[in-house]
C-alpha cells in the first residue's frame, strides 16, 4: 500500500504517477462529482445527517419495483448486487436524461429552420471584428465543444474558461456567474465582447443582410430583414458602449433613429435565438452510466457490465460519503445553482471577483433578458428574474457545471484553475490550497461544516475518476460539427494577414530578414499584424531589431498586440496608418519605453480618455499628425505631455484652444511643439503660442511674415523657432525680427529676401538659417 494511503490520505498526483484513461469512459475529469469539478461547483459537501433516511422514505414505487426485480434475479456482478437500496435509488436518478426544457422566451427554440440558420452563424467568422473568430473558435466539437485552454481566446485572452456546450440547453442561467437568463441571450454576449468576437450588433445585421443565402434563411424563420442599404440610417458599425459616450460606435448608435435601433436590436436578438436553436441539439445522453442505470432497472447483465467494479465503487462514493450528488445530482449532474468551493487563489486572479452577486444587476439591465422587449414571453421571463433575491452569500459563487462529458473538457473551473482531473480531485481531497470560503461556512440547520476535505485514499481517488469517466458520451451527429450544406461561410481570415511579399516568413525566420526588407508591410493595409510577427519584432532578446520600427499599413491593433509592441527596444515606433485607438490598447501601447518616440499619425479623432493615457506617457516624442482640428479640452489634455508634441495636421486654432495648448512645457533638448499645418494664424493666437516653455516651436504653416506676426513672435523664448513655410517677408517685419529672443530661427523656405534684408538678419542676435535645403 502506498505510504499516502496508510493514514487514510491520498498520495499526491506525483506519488500516484501518470494514469491511463479507462476504456469505455471518457478520460479524466472525474471531478469527483463532489468535485463540482466541472468548472466549479461545490462538492465534497456533507448532507444532513438524516438525509439518507429521508431519501429512502421518498423513493418512488418504480424504483422499489426495479430494485426488487434486480435483486430477485441476482443479475450482474456481485459489486452491483451489493449496492444498498439508498445507493440504488440515487444512482437510478442519474438517467435517463430527457429532452431539454422548453424556453418560452424563444418561440423558435425547437424550429429546425432556426437551428439550421444558427448552425451556419455558429461557424461564421464574419461575426467578428476582423473576420477571424467564430463561435466554433472557443467551442470546437473536436475539443468537447470547448477549446482546451485555461482562458478562452478570441481576439484576446478572455477572463474566463470556455465552458463546454454539451447539454447547455438544460441550464437555467448562463455564463459562469449566471448573468444571462437564456441560452439565446448568452449567445449575444461574446459577439460584442472586445476580447472575444469584438463585433457589434450593426455589423451582425449587415452580415445577414449582405449575404443572400443567410438573408433567405433568416427571412424564412423571422420574416423580412430591415432595409440596411442606407448607410446614413444603418451605419456599418454601431452599438451601445456603456460608460464610453465618446466611443465611435456609441456615437453612431446615438445618431440612429430609435426605430432603426430597434430594428437592429431585433435582428441581433433573432441571431441569438437561432444560435440557441442549434445549441439545443448538442445533447449527450448515451454514456456508459446511462446503459448501466438501464441495466439496474431491468436486470440486464450486459447493460450492467457497462461499469466495471472500480466505477461502481466510485458511484457509491459519489452518492455516499463524498456527497457529490448534493450539487451534482440527477440526470444533468448539476443542481443548476451557484456555489463557492474555495478555489485556490494562486495562479487564478479570482480575488475580488463577485461571481453570482455581481450578476444580479447585469440580469436586470440586459435589454435581451427574458423579460425584455425582444423576448417571446416577457411575462414568464420577468417572473424568473423577479424571484431572484440578491444575497451577500452569493459573492464569489459560480455555476455548478454538469459533469456529463467532464472527462473530455479539461481544464476545469471558471478560470481553468486545474489542468487535470487529478488536480481537481486533490483539491477536494485536501482543500490545502483553497481560498477563504464565502458560502460554505456552515450548514444552516446543523451548524456543521459543509465543504470539508474528503481525505480520499488512492483507491477512492481512482474509483471516483473511473465513475466520472463513465459519464462520457461524445457521440453526436457529424452533420452538427460543420456548417450546414448551402450555408457554408467563407474561411476565416488569418488573425493577421501574411505580408504579400513575405507569406512564408515565420517568427523563427525573422532574424534573417533586415528591417528594410519588410517594406511589404504597407501591403497589409487594413489588416492586423500576425501576432507571432509582432512578438518576434518586439522580442527584447532579438539582436537585429534595435532600430526604428516602421509598420505602415497597420490600421488596427489589439491590446495584446500593443502590449507586445510596447516591449520593442528600437526607440522609435511608427504606426502612421493606425485608424483607431481604444482605451485598453492605448494603455498597453504606452508601455513603450520611456524616452522613445511614437508616431500615431493615422488617428483622425482622439477620445479624451485615450488622450489622457497618451499624455501621461514618459516619451520624448509623440506625433499625432492625423488630427485636423483641436478642441480646447483636447488641447488642454495633450498639453500635459512632457515630450515633443507634433500636431502637424491641425489646420486652424482659435484663441481658447491656443491658450490651452500654450500650457505645454518641455524644455528638454530637441523637444518641440509642432503645428506645421496651421494656416492663417492671427497675431494674437501666435503671441499666445509664443508663450510656450519648450525647447522648440514649429509653425511651418506661416507663409508670409508681416510686422504684426513678427511682433507676436518677439516673446518666443524657445531655443529653436522653426518657420520653414515662410516664403516672403514684408519690409516692416525685419526690425522686430532682429529683437527676437529665440536663439535659432529657421527660415529655410525664404526666397524673397534681398541682400540687405539678409545682412540685417544675419547681424541680429538670433541665428537665422535662411538658405533652403539642397534640392528645394
Amino acid at each position: 500500500m502506498a505510504d499516502g494511503a496508510r493514514d487514510g490520505r491520498a498520495p499526491s498526483s506525483r506519488d500516484r504517477g501518470a494514469r491511463v484513461p479507462r476504456s469505455g469512459s471518457a478520460a479524466g475529469l472525474a471531478v469527483a462529482g463532489l468535485v463540482a469539478l466541472a468548472l466549479l461547483s461545490p462538492n465534497a459537501c456533507r448532507a444532513p445527517l438524516d438525509g439518507a433516511a429521508s431519501d429512502l422514505a421518498q423513493a418512488p414505487d418504480a424504483d422499489t419495483s426495479a430494485r426488487g426485480a434486480v435483486e430477485a434475479r441476482a443479475a450482474g456482478p456481485p459489486w452491483v448486487v451489493a449496492l444498498t437500496p439508498l445507493e440504488r435509488k440515487r444512482i437510478l436518478r442519474m438517467s435517463p436524461l430527457g429532452d431539454p426544457p422548453p424556453d418560452p422566451t424563444n418561440a423558435v427554440a425547437d424550429d429546425p429552420r432556426a437551428a439550421r440558420l444558427g448552425q451556419a452563424l455558429f461557424f461564421d467568422p464574419r461575426l467578428s471584428d476582423d473576420g477571424s473568430v467564430a463561435c466554433v473558435s472557443c467551442h470546437d466539437p473536436q475539443k468537447g465543444w470547448a477549446d482546451g485552454r485555461r482562458l478562452a481566446r478570441g481576439l484576446a485572452d478572455a477572463s474566463f474558461h470556455a465552458p463546454t456546450l454539451w447539454n447547455a440547453a438544460y441550464q437555467r442561467w448562463y455564463f459562469w456567474d449566471g448573468r444571462a437568463d437564456s441560452l439565446w441571450a448568452q449567445a449575444l454576449g461574446p459577439l460584442e465582447n472586445p476580447k472575444e468576437h469584438g463585433a457589434d450588433r450593426s455589423l451582425v445585421a449587415h452580415v445577414l443582410h449582405d449575404d443572400p443565402r443567410l438573408a433567405a434563411a433568416y427571412e424564412e424563420v423571422f420574416g423580412a430583414l430591415p432595409e440596411l442599404d442606407d448607410a446614413a440610417r444603418f451605419p456599418a458599425r454601431a452599438r451601445p458602449v456603456p460608460g464610453e459616450p465618446s466611443n465611435p460606435q456609441q456615437l453612431a448608435w446615438d445618431a440612429m433613429h430609435p426605430s432603426d435601433r430597434d430594428d437592429v436590436n431585433r435582428v441581433f436578438a433573432n441571431v441569438g435565438k437561432s444560435l440557441e436553436a442549434f445549441e439545443r441539439r448538442i445533447v449527450s445522453r448515451h454514456a456508459p452510466i446511462d446503459t448501466f442505470v438501464e441495466g439496474l432497472r431491468t436486470g440486464d447483465a450486459s447493460e450492467l457490465a457497462a461499469l466495471d467494479e472500480s466505477a461502481v465503487r466510485g458511484a457509491q462514493l459519489f452518492v455516499g460519503r463524498g456527497n457529490c450528488h448534493v450539487c451534482h445530482g440527477g440526470a444533468t449532474f448539476s443542481d443548476l445553482e451557484f456555489h463557492d468551493i474555495r478555489l485556490p487563489l494562486a495562479g487564478a486572479p479570482s480575488v475580488g471577483d463577485p461571481g453570482r452577486l455581481g450578476a444580479y444587476r447585469k440580469l436586470r439591465g440586459d435589454p435581451f433578458a427574458g423579460g425584455g422587449a425582444y423576448s417571446d414571453d416577457p411575462e414568464t421571463g420577468d417572473d424568473k428574474v423577479a424571484r431572484l433575491l440578491p444575497s451577500e452569500e452569493a459573492y464569489g459563487a459560480f455555476k455548478t457545471p454538469s459533469l456529463r462529458n467532464v472527462a473530455a473538457t479539461a481544464p476545469y473551473m471558471h478560470r481553468g484553475h486545474f489542468a487535470t482531473l487529478d488536480d481537481v480531485l486533490d483539491h477536494y481531497s485536501t482543500l490545502a490550497r483553497g481560498g477563504t470560503p464565502v458560502g460554505h461556512h456552515t450548514e444552516p440547520r446543523r451548524s456543521e461544516s459543509i465543504l470539508v476535505p474528503l481525505h480520499l485514499t488512492a483507491q477512492e481517488h481512482d474509483d471516483l475518476r473511473a465513475f466520472l469517466e463513465s459519464l462520457t458520451d461524445t457521440a453526436i451527429d457529424p452533420a452538427l460539427t460543420r456548417p450546414p450544406a448551402g450555408l457554408e461561410p467563407p474561411p476565416p481570415r488569418p488573425r493577421s494577414r501574411a505580408l504579400d511579399d513575405f507569406r512564408a516568413i515565420s517568427a523563427d525566420a525573422l532574424e534573417s530578414h533586415p528591417l528594410e526588407e519588410l517594406a511589404g508591410l504597407d501591403r497589409v493595409r487594413g489588416w492586423r499584424l500576425r501576432e507571432d510577427l509582432v512578438r518576434a519584432l518586439a522580442d527584447p532578446e532579438s539582436t537585429r531589431f534595435k532600430e526604428p520600427l516602421f509598420l505602415p499599413g497597420v490600421e488596427a491593433l489589439l491590446p495584446r498586440e500593443a502590449a507586445e509592441l510596447a516591449r520593442y527596444d528600437g526607440g522609435r515606433l511608427f504606426l502612421r496608418d493606425l485608424r483607431a485607438l481604444d482605451l485598453e490598447t492605448a494603455r498597453q501601447l504606452v508601455g513603450f519605453r520611456p524616452g522613445g518616440e511614437l508616431f500615431l499619425d493615422g488617428l483622425a479623432t482622439l477620445d479624451l480618455d485615450v488622450a489622457r493615457v497618451l499624455a501621461a506617457w514618459k516619451g520624448d516624442r509623440l506625433s499625432l499628425g492625423g488630427l485636423t482640428s483641436l478642441s480646447p479640452d483636447l488641447a488642454q489634455v495633450l498639453a500635459v505631455f512632457g515630450g515633443g508634441l507634433e500636431l502637424d495636421g491641425v489646420r486652424g486654432l482659435d484663441d481658447e484652444t491656443a491658450r490651452a495648448l500654450s500650457a505645454w512645457r518641455s524644455p528638454g533638448p530637441g523637444r518641440m511643439l509642432s503645428l506645421d499645418g496651421v494656416r492663417g494664424l492671427a497675431p494674437e493666437v501666435v503671441a499666445t503660442l509664443a508663450a510656450v516653455d519648450g525647447w522648440g516651436l514649429s509653425l511651418g504653416g506661416l507663409e508670409t511674415l508681416d510686422a504684426p506676426l513678427a511682433e507676436a513672435l518677439r516673446g518666443a523664448h524657445v531655443t529653436l523657432l522653426r518657420l520653414d513655410g515662410v516664403r516672403s517677408l514684408s519690409s516692416d517685419a525685419v526690425e522686430p525680427m532682429t529683437h527676437w529672443t529665440a536663439r535659432f530661427v529657421e527660415l529655410r523656405a525664404l526666397r524673397e529676401a534681398d541682400a540687405d534684408t539678409r545682412a540685417r538678419l544675419e547681424a541680429a542676435p538670433p541665428v537665422f538659417s535662411l538658405d533652403p535645403p539642397p534640392g528645394a
